[in-house]
């Protein structure tokens, strides 16, 4: 049952995405890159700072 249980939330994300798939392709692909890209930044910043931690 994909339906049940999910959240306000990812109806929206989802609502969102399929918008942007259907009306800008282009658009949403720039998005995607700059959320993969603003991800692996956190996740090195992470990183770093628990190497500095440890240092």
């Amino acid at each position: 049952m994909f339906l049940r249980g999910r959240s306000l939330m990812f109806w929206l994300v989802l609502l969102v995405f399929l918008y942007l798939a259907v009306n800008s392709p282009q658009e949403l692909a720039d998005f995607t890159r700059d959320v993969l890209g603003m991800a692996i930044d956190f996740l090195h910043g992470i990183r770093e700072y628990f190497i500095d931690v440890r240092a």
